[in-house]
């Protein structure tokens, strides 16, 4: 199994244009959950516990990083989507060609600017799930 080094993912989304967006420039987490959900179905008397086994999935994306006001720029690309469903595209270890890509449609639920003293000015997002997550290669 190859490794790969996490300084280089690729993160795309399309803007309330319908533009795809290269926006991993100005990340610098960015992290793929998948979740299913534990559905219990144990009755009185068990000594067990029991689970429905094929429960409902779900996946979400949370990205932070250095925030830019600057027109076209991460801010202006985040405000434009929030509560809106985009199309999403995340790349772990980069977008070359056969690198693995998961693909979605996902909500931007939560963006949020924070201003400190002592540091950059950083935002993060989160993403959820609106379709089934692809899971492909980068052509």
């Amino acid at each position: 199994m190859s490794r790969s080094y996490g300084r280089n993912p690729a993160l795309k989304i399309l803007d309330s244009s319908g533009a795809s967006r290269l926006i991993s420039g100005r990340a610098n987490t960015a992290t793929l959950s998948f979740t299913s959900e534990e559905v219990d179905v144990t009755s009185f008397g068990a000594l067990y516990r029991e689970r429905i086994a094929d429960a409902l999935r779900d996946w979400n994306v949370d990205i932070a990083g250095f925030w830019d006001g600057a027109a076209s720029q991460i801010e202006e690309i985040l405000h434009g989507i929030l509560a809106a469903c985009t199309s999403l595209c995340f790349g772990p270890s980069g977008s070359g060609s056969g690198a693995v890509q998961y693909s979605g449609c996902a909500i931007l639920m939560d963006y949020s600017v924070e201003s400190s003293v002592e540091g950059a000015v950083t935002f993060s997002a989160a993403f959820v799930a609106a379709s089934v997550l692809n899971r492909g290669q980068w052509a």
